[in-house]
């Protein structure tokens, strides 16, 4: 009688802990999907591929802007936007943030009016093929990607300096793109960028999920690189500052919510180009420099590509 009973408990306990393994399990799931998965979120109350869909018509109906796609290491499709101008001072890649998409830079192509340009969809973002974002840990072969496309769109146009601007994860990306092929830009820009993914992962999940650190956040990052084939203590920009033989012009709003401007000093800090320099700006939300801060970046851009192209050998 004891032995069945003992039996039965044990049975019963298994069960317990199958369900709430599997509980926590798809919580975390659920949890990663809505960080990562590709979607379509509300922006100022509208979806924002409607949005995008109708400024990019708006900007399509632009002679010198034309529609593009190219693949990138993985097989993906990414959709992107060329732009040419008659008198072109520099080629120009253009990397948006995380859950955005490259019509959310339009304000750039008026702002700077001598640059030859690509603005593109990263992987699982907008327009381009892919079921999640990796938030830099896969997108900066998009930026690779992205740069072949650009030489194939100007090679039979004038050799111009190279210029990659990323905003958020994309300069996160942007600054990983360089450390691993150092000669794909001239001078790098990056705005409102982190200094490490495994820190912003985790900042994000405390602050926005609203569940415990144990056991969910090391199930959701353990997902997170499962499903996003990487490994997130690599995507580590501060440290490829150290090996980024360009000048690199790190810009962060004084209050950003979201990345601390704590992260553009760590950038700063390991950065090897003593041409680099850092910009902390007025109060601006994260990642909107460009929009509410247009005159000041636009001046604090141009005056840092003018420097650092005249000390350079392009120059």
């Amino acid at each position: 009688m004891l032995e069945r009973i003992s039996r039965q408990a044990v049975t019963i306990i298994l069960s317990l802990l199958i369900i709430g393994c599997t509980v926590v399990f798809g919580i975390s799931y659920y949890a990663l999907s809505k960080l990562t998965f590709a979607g379509d979120r509300l922006f100022y109350g509208k979806k924002q591929s409607v949005l995008a869909a109708h400024i990019r018509q708006e900007l399509l109906k632009r002679e010198h802007i034309t529609p593009i796609t190219f693949k990138n290491n993985d097989g993906m499709n990414l959709a992107g936007l060329f732009v040419t101008r008659k008198n072109p001072k520099a080629n120009a890649v253009l990397c948006h943030g995380f859950k955005s998409s490259k019509e959310f830079l339009y304000s750039l192509i008026d702002m700077f009016p001598d640059w030859n340009m690509l603005l593109f969809d990263f992987r699982a973002h907008g327009q381009s093929e892919g079921p999640m974002s990796s938030i830099g840990c896969n997108e900066y072969n998009d930026i690779i990607a992205a740069r072949q496309c650009l030489d194939e769109q100007t090679k039979n146009l004038q050799k111009l300096p190279t210029i990659l601007l990323g905003v958020s994860m994309g300069g996160a990306s942007a600054l990983k793109a360089v450390e691993m092929k150092p000669d794909i830009c001239d001078v790098l820009i990056t705005d409102s960028a982190y200094a490490s993914l495994d820190q912003t992962i985790y900042k994000t999940f405390v602050e926005r999920s609203g569940l415990p650190e144990y056991p969910f956040f090391t199930i959701v990052k353990a997902l997170f690189q499962y499903f996003g084939g990487c490994d997130v203590e690599n995507m580590t920009p501060s440290k490829s500052m150290r090996s980024i033989k360009q000048p690199v012009l790190i810009m962060h709003s004084c209050n950003d919510a979201l990345i601390a401007p704590s992260e553009a000093i760590k950038l700063f800090e390991n950065a090897s180009n003593s041409n680099s320099k850092l910009w902390i700006s007025p109060h601006c939300r994260h990642a909107w420099l460009h929009v509410y801060r247009a005159d000041l970046y636009k001046q604090k851009i141009n005056t840092f590509i003018e420097r650092s192209l005249k000390s350079s050998e392009i120059a």
